[in-house]
């Protein structure tokens, strides 16, 4: 699976906290095994916005919005509280993506932390 983020998601993921940011890792790293669509993943269509979904990455609201616009593909867009779905739905175009390397992330996150 490859992975493609964001501007968006980029700055709004460098500034959440290092647990949100391992939270959000796992479920990356789980998207890249499953699809969105599989029931573990917790996640359904925005009404709005019916190409992105949103996943559930916490209880307390931490939410992934993303889109698969190929199969093998997922486009990260943003993520953080309760509050990008108001940005998604005021959102109108389709930002630019990066490829993301998820080993690389995680490499430097684990430098972070130490």
């Amino acid at each position: 699976m490859q992975l493609f983020s964001s501007p968006t998601f980029a700055s709004a993921f460098a500034r959440l906290a290092t647990v949100d940011q391992q939270r959000v890792l796992r479920v990356l790293t789980k998207l890249c095994l499953l699809s969105p669509r599989h029931p573990s993943m917790q996640a359904h269509r925005l009404q709005a916005r019916p190409n992105l979904w949103e996943i559930y990455i916490s209880r307390r609201s931490l939410r992934l919005l993303i889109d698969q616009p190929r199969t093998h593909q997922i486009r990260l867009w943003n993520v953080g509280g309760h509050q990008i779905l108001e940005w998604a739905r005021r959102t109108p175009a389709t930002p630019s993506f990066l490829p993301l390397d998820l080993a690389q992330l995680a490499q430097v996150l684990e430098e972070v932390r130490r």
